[in-house]
């Protein structure tokens, strides 16, 4: 056997030898080429600053890396949260972006929040360098507004004042109006002229912000206009409303002869109803010493009534007065003569002296009688006169359960009536009125506050009003002293909704033209409600003829009539209406109240600006928002943003209670086999709609 040796050839070892050499060649070039790429990856992004110039922006910037990159991962969160996730090729992902330069800046942001940020650097092909430090900064806020000073009121003159009112004697008119409300007026300016046209000053300024005026530079049997402005600092108010006012007939001369009185043979005489003593014991002409025998009680108004016949020859004087050197006649003979007649008197509080002279054979000699008048004060609650009776008096404390006189009771309806006195003069009494042991009234001092009317508030159930009247005359506190007059005021129900308690506004004048319409709506009783009254309140003389009525609702103004309200008020307060025929208003409706009179002349109604109902309203009752006027007579309603004073009296339906069927009876009980037709009666709780009623009868077979 032959054996070869093989040997590596010398060439083929020096070319392996090469090849190694260039491999590692290779190798050094190929890293040092690397710094662009996977070197520089491994570069942390420097320099990150953030801020935030504007509310809700955020700006991030930091400084350029070298090389450059392709673009730069910037990544921004709320501190409290996490980073939202990477997302290939999505460069809208919130809180990811994905720049080329060195800065970025994000808007819309919450302000007031903190935001964390970081950024890297990105080269290319899943290349990218570490992620800078965290940095945070907190998100600008828009800066709250700089508060600016509250302008001082302008500086003009008050508003005109409202709700003049005259009353007038023969020989002096008293002015009272409403003040506006403003404590910046220190007086008034009053004007007056034969025509509201003709207007001059009669009193520059009256120096006080008293709201009343007397003018004592009046003649008799005269009519004057009358207007007034307000006044402050400023200057002048407009002027208001005028007014109007005719004084008196001067009263009669005093007789020349000298002493009087004497009863006529075949007549009496009377004052207000009460018989005078004309036997002769009534001679003391010093009111002080008048005896009680020959003192009567009687209202401020009153009437001197001759019972029986005066004849030809007879004569006869009535007078009053402070006393006998200072008298006024009233009436003589040719006043008196004939069957009942009379005259009626005014007395006033320093005038309480009556004098009765006659004469039966003409002959100049005569009879006088002198008498003490006192003067019963009149005063009244929602129009009606309280009575003055004995019963009625007291100088204890008293509670609802002592009253027991029908004189002392009084029932009202569940609103908020006006209390007012009448015809009471400044000077006679110190007054005071109290509800349930609370004062409402304290010794008003001016007139406008006496004639004003005072809303009393009453409980549910019985209440307590007491009335107590002070006065410094000797002559008069005889017959009061210091007791108080106390009525049990009873609360009826029966008001389904009312805003008669809110605050009164500006008065509303209803005339033959000018009209008013007060929306309301019904509760939801299926059955209705039916209509009892509607009361309203009258601020002004109600003189002339009403035309009140319930209209339906046509696109917000009244539509077609309901039902008349029937009424004719005869003094100012709250008086109701009530409808001319049985009505039943309709659940969950509108209607309107209007306002209307068909004869010339003004009527005031008390409005309200409030949009509130009074407490105790039925179920989902309410009273509208403002209310519409016309000076058409109706023909185009305008909206008022003030609401008409009124409330809503009635009562759930009675009838219709219960299911609309009430019973359902066969007119023959036995059906036979072949009968065609089978008579029910249908008793219902209510009449059928318009529309019919669909009864549906089931018969059963109950036996063969």
């Amino acid at each position: 056997m032959q054996t070869k040796l093989i040997g590596t050839r010398p060439r083929d070892t020096a070319l392996r030898a090469a090849a190694a050499i260039l491999l590692v060649a290779a190798a050094a070039l190929l890293f040092l080429y690397l710094p662009t790429g996977a070197q520089a990856a491994d570069k942390e992004i420097t320099g990150l600053t953030l801020s935030s110039p504007n509310p809700g922006e955020l700006v991030i910037a930091w400084d350029a890396a070298s090389p450059t990159p392709e673009d730069h991962r910037v990544m921004w969160a709320k501190s409290s949260e996490k980073f939202p996730s990477f997302k290939e090729d999505n460069t809208d992902e919130a809180g990811n972006a994905y720049p080329t330069g060195t800065s970025h800046t994000v808007t819309g942001l919450p302000e007031g929040e903190e935001y964390k940020v970081r950024v890297r650097a990105r080269y290319g092909e899943d290349k990218a360098g570490p992620f800078s430090e965290l940095a945070t900064t907190t998100i600008s806020s828009t800066p709250e507004p700089t508060p600016q000073p509250t302008p001082a009121p302008a500086a003009e003159p008050p508003a005109k004042p409202t709700g003049l009112i005259t009353g007038a004697s023969h020989q002096s008119v008293l002015l009272s109006w409403t003040n506006p409300d403003d404590d910046s007026i220190t007086g008034y300016q009053v004007l007056r002229g034969p025509t509201a046209a003709s207007l001059s000053v009669l009193a520059d300024d009256t120096g006080s912000a008293a709201s009343s005026y007397i003018d004592s530079t009046v003649a008799a049997e005269t009519t004057y206009a009358y207007a007034v402005r307000a006044r402050n600092a400023h200057g002048l108010s407009p002027k208001s409303d005028p007014v109007t006012a005719t004084t008196l007939a001067a009263p009669y001369p005093p007789p020349q002869e000298p002493g009087i009185a004497r009863a006529i043979a075949g007549a009496d005489f009377t004052l207000g109803g009460q018989s005078l003593d004309t036997g002769g014991s009534c001679s003391e002409d010093n009111v002080a010493n008048i005896a009680s025998g020959c003192t009567v009680t009687v209202e401020q108004n009153t009437r001197f009534q001759v019972d029986g016949t005066i004849d030809s020859d007879d004569r006869l004087t009535v007078q009053t007065g402070r006393n006998k050197d200072n008298l006024t006649q009233h009436a003589d003979q040719d006043d008196l003569r004939g069957t009942d007649q009379g005259v009626d008197l005014t007395f006033v509080p320093r005038h309480h002296l009556l004098r009765v002279w006659g004469d039966e054979d003409s002959s100049g000699g005569g009879e006088e009688h002198f008498f003490r008048v006192n003067v019963v004060p009149v005063w009244s609650l929602g129009g009606e006169q309280l009575s003055k009776s004995s019963d009625c008096r007291s100088s204890t404390t008293r509670t609802a359960s002592d009253i027991t006189h029908s004189d002392c009771i009084v029932e009202i309806e569940p609103s908020a009536p006006s209390f007012r006195f009448k015809d009471l003069l400044v000077g006679q009494y110190d007054v005071y009125v109290s509800v349930n042991g609370t004062v409402v009234v304290d010794n008003p001092q001016t007139i406008a506050d006496l004639i004003a009317h005072h809303p009393l508030t009453f409980q549910d159930g019985d209440n307590v009003l007491q009335v107590r009247l002070e006065t410094p005359s000797a002559e008069v506190a005889e017959e009061f002293g210091s007791d108080a007059f106390y009525y049990k005021i009873t609360v009826r129900s029966g008001t389904l909704v009312s805003n008669m308690g809110q605050t009164d506004g500006a008065r509303a004048p209803v005339t033959d033209t000018t009209h008013f319409a007060q929306q309301f709506t019904t509760g939801s009783e299926t059955n209705g409600y039916e209509l009892a009254a509607v009361v309203v309140n009258i601020s002004s003389d109600p003189a002339g003829t009403f035309a009140f009525a319930i209209h339906e609702n046509n696109a917000g103004e009244p539509g077609t009539k309901v039902v008349d309200l029937n009424g004719s008020p005869s003094e100012v307060g709250q008086y109701a209406f009530t409808p001319a025929s049985p009505t039943t208003l309709d659940p969950s409706t509108a209607y309107f109240v209007v306002f209307k009179k068909t004869t010339t002349g003004r009527t005031n109604f008390f409005p309200t600006e409030s949009d509130a109902e009074d407490a105790g309203a039925a179920a989902n009752w309410s009273i509208g928002d403002g209310s519409l006027g016309s000076t058409d007579s109706g023909a185009n309603w305008e909206a008022r943003t003030a609401s008409m004073k009124i409330a809503i009296k009635g009562s759930v339906s009675s009838a219709g209670t219960g299911p609309p069927v009430a019973s359902i009876s066969a007119v023959n009980n036995t059906i036979f086999e072949n009968t065609e037709m089978v008579e029910f009666d249908v008793n219902l709780n209510k009449d059928a709609p318009a529309g019919g009623l669909n009864v549906r009868v089931m018969v059963s077979h109950l036996a063969t």
